[in-house]
């Protein structure tokens, strides 16, 4: 299905907000900021729970509050909702922050909405009383598609409280962007120690004092380390102006000796502050002592940081530090915390290893990367129907939208380069991306031609404004096309490089078996006449891959003696260098993987087809074998990033990975399919697609739903925020090809793949 409207959501979110001192508003605070960022063009406006005993001076984000025990007032700003175009709410629900028994009075609320809700559950309990069990079964049968942050929340709304399990999501607890390591200096903490940390609103579930007795039998051994705790008690025990919790952790201090080496920050920290806080540390300690706590915060941010955790094992913690990421000892015992610090002091090798392991890890969690994802399940449950992907059976392959697509190309041609989701005119255009787009546009053309009109007279428009491009790229003068041109229309060189070229000649081949009249047919065939002699002399792979694709769909539909001949030599060419290069355990053309690298798989087995050379397809789908499962790390397509790329015998750059790479390897598989007709290609291809849908490092979607477009690739601090030509084109390329298999094959192939690659994800890096 084709779709191209532009979308726009308006989001309510319901909870605690800041300034209230609460882990609640300040999650609430960073999503509603997080979603905002990733769709700048959606409106989130706040709810506040609020309790007329507390005078709090709220944002103007907050456009209304919910006095907390008052049942009327829920109906009355859900009546609100319903009549203010809200397309979505997004409820954070913690029993305590709503009035009634358990919170009862917010199923009031969620009964009277006619919007969807998607709430977040922070507590989930697995021995709830009859009235906690009842408000919660009660909200999940009200919901849309219900948010935990943990696999142990997930089966325990399963097997406790019967949710169905495709009505869960998983999103693990955003945390800031911030440095491993803080380079500046804290007033009043020394800098020669090694500094400890726990944070927090206090109170005496949070164990701390077990962690100061830790501190004294550390002091025994090590006197060079600070353990700062951080944070405010709690304000429900600070009575009359007495907080007796931290007036009995101070007196511990004192009676221990460790006035030297702990320090009390008795306040509520802004976020600045914390992450100065938080960075400044080695390593975190949470001793709390409740084994049901689903979630915590403070834990997530510390971990995603690059801390070394020592923690006590409730579920949270249980669950994120699993497989030497941190270390869980007993409740309440003192020496197990002392012995697990001295180890982390004693062993910078292995405090370096587990701070490593979490803040890789942690790259998934930025609010950045939490906040799309989060905007995914919004729109997947959005009442408006622009939102293609609800009406879609098979949720991880959405709908073709082409709106950024088209967004991106003016009277010229496609620009390249985005500026977030806005064209960048400081780049101008190149014709590898005009040759990307024409190739795009002519499939699209010749499978949805028929079934949508409107769309197919646009897409002819534009396709032939990326033909004049390349037939203007064209320069008479030395017989090779020129590449990148300024906004103003000025050539910046008079030859481009020979990817830019293979990947035109590729243009022009699908151009003569693919065209949209007689007249480009007579074109690319006249075009491609003029310079395919250019390929003999390419003495890189990927050019002569990409002139390979062309060549054979040149022939496909033109006798051609000499493009033929050219065909065969360039296809033996590649042939030998995989024959030269292919060793044990290195199954690849040349010594290292760089960018397009399943393009290079893809022309062996479509000019091994053509040219009937059955070696030519046996070693190329022996390569993208051996491709495929090098990128597939845990069962996650993880191309190898740019920076550096993957040399061998050389260490996996995991950063920064690019959707041409995802794109590349889709490409290749479906040509495997197409070839051997097994099916395992296919399902190949649909895990690689998820890709693009959030199965990736960071677990977050690279494509933007709501205008077809796509970001610009995963970083080490999340996603790309730009979404310019090549990404874009990459995506939706993509998504033409699986579609093209899924047409032709009639069946679920995303059904298929999990169980076709269950003995790869176990034996992958």
């Amino acid at each position: 299905m084709l779709v191209n409207e532009k979308t726009k959501m308006k989001i309510a979110f319901v909870g605690n907000y800041l300034p209230k001192k609460c882990g609640i508003a300040t999650f609430t605070h960073d999503l509603r900021k997080s979603v905002s960022n990733f769709i700048p063009h959606t409106e989130c406006q706040i709810f506040a729970m609020n309790d007329k005993k507390e005078k709090i001076s709220y944002p103007p984000e907050v456009v209304e509050t919910i006095e907390k025990n008052q049942i009327s007032d829920y109906i009355k700003k859900a009546e609100l909702i319903n009549k203010s175009n809200f397309d979505i709410v997004s409820l954070q629900h913690e029993y305590g922050i709503f009035g009634g028994k358990e919170g009862i009075y917010i199923i009031e609320f969620i009964k009277h909405l006619k919007v969807p809700i998607v709430p977040t559950f922070h507590t989930i309990l697995k021995t709830p009383t009859a009235t906690q069990k009842s408000v919660l079964k009660e909200i999940i049968a009200l919901s849309s598609k219900i948010i935990v942050m943990s696999n142990t929340g997930k089966e325990i709304l399963r097997e406790i409280y019967g949710t169905p399990e495709e009505k869960i999501a998983i999103i693990p607890h955003g945390i800031p962007n911030s440095k491993q390591f803080f380079d500046g200096k804290i007033e009043g903490i020394p800098e020669n120690k090694t500094k400890i940390l726990t944070f927090g609103l206090l109170s005496p579930n949070k164990g701390i004092e077990f962690a100061i007795k830790a501190m004294a039998e550390v002091k025994k051994q090590r006197d060079d380390f600070i353990y700062i705790i951080a944070g405010q008690t709690h304000p429900n025990l600070v009575i009359n102006g007495k907080d007796k919790y931290r007036e009995y952790l101070t007196s511990l201090v004192k009676d221990n000796n460790l006035q030297d080496n702990v320090i009390f920050i008795n306040k509520f920290l802004e976020e600045k502050d914390l992450v100065d806080y938080i960075t400044s540390a080695e390593i975190y300690i949470t001793p709390y002592l409740n084994e049901a706590q689903i979630t915590s915060g403070t834990l997530a941010f510390a971990y995603g940081c690059g801390k070394a955790v020592i923690s006590t094992p409730y579920w949270h913690a249980s669950e994120l530090l699993a497989n030497g990421k941190g270390i869980l000892v007993p409740f309440k015992n003192q020496s197990a915390i002392a012995d697990s610090v001295i180890q982390l002091l004693e062993s910078p090798e292995r405090r370096k290893e587990i701070q490593t392991r979490a803040f890789m890890d942690g790259r998934s969690m930025l609010w950045q990367n939490t906040g799309g994802k989060y905007t995914y399940e919004y729109l997947k449950s959005c009442r408006s129907e622009t939102f293609s992907t609800k009406k879609n059976k098979n949720e991880s392959f959405p709908s073709i939208n082409l709106t950024h697509f088209m967004e991106l190309n003016d009277s010229t041609g496609m620009l390249q380069h985005g500026q977030f989701s806005f064209k960048d005119y400081n780049h101008g255009y190149c014709i590898d991306d005009n040759a990307r787009a024409l190739i795009l546009n002519l499939e699209l053309i010749n499978k949805y031609g028929e079934s949508h009109p409107e769309i197919t007279k646009r897409l002819i428009d534009v396709s032939k404004n990326y033909a004049s491009f390349i037939n203007y790229a064209f320069n008479k003068e030395n017989n090779h096309f020129r590449n990148f041109m300024n906004f103003s229309r000025q050539w910046l060189e008079d030859e481009g490089s020979q990817d830019s070229e293979g990947r035109t000649i590729w243009a022009l081949g699908v151009a003569a078996k693919l065209p949209i009249d007689n007249n480009m047919s007579e074109w690319s065939k006249q075009l491609i006449r003029q310079v395919y002699k250019n390929v003999k002399s390419y003495n890189f792979l990927r050019s002569n891959a990409f002139a390979i694709l062309g060549l054979c769909d040149y022939l496909s539909v033109f006798k051609d003696p000499e493009a033929k001949k050219i065909l065969k030599l360039s296809s033996k060419k590649l042939h030998e260098a995989y024959i030269s290069n292919r060793q044990e355990g290195w199954n690849w053309f040349d010594n290292e993987l760089t960018y397009d690298n399943a393009a290079l798989c893809q022309a062996l087995i479509k000019a091994g087809n053509f040219l009937e050379e059955e070696n030519y397809i046996k070693d190329g789908i022996e390569a993208l074998s051996w491709l495929y499962k090098t990128t597939m790390r845990k069962g996650i397509f993880s191309p190898p990033g740019c920076k550096g790329f993957y040399k061998k015998g050389g260490e996996y750059p995991i950063f920064d990975q690019q959707p041409l790479e995802a794109c590349s390897t889709i490409s290749a598989c479906i040509e495997a399919w197409k070839s051997t007709e097994d099916k395992l290609w296919t399902s190949r291809a649909m895990n690689v697609f998820s890709w693009f849908t959030g199965n990736n490092i960071i677990e977050c979607p690279v494509f933007d739903m709501t205008n077809g477009g796509c970001h610009d690739g995963i970083t080490e601090t999340g996603l790309n925020r730009n979404i310019g030509a090549e990404s874009t084109l990459s995506f939706l390329i993509s998504q033409v090809k699986i579609s093209e298999a899924l047409t032709q094959q009639g069946e679920n192939i995303a059904a298929q793949a999990s169980c076709n690659e269950k003995s790869l994800s176990r034996s992958s890096k």
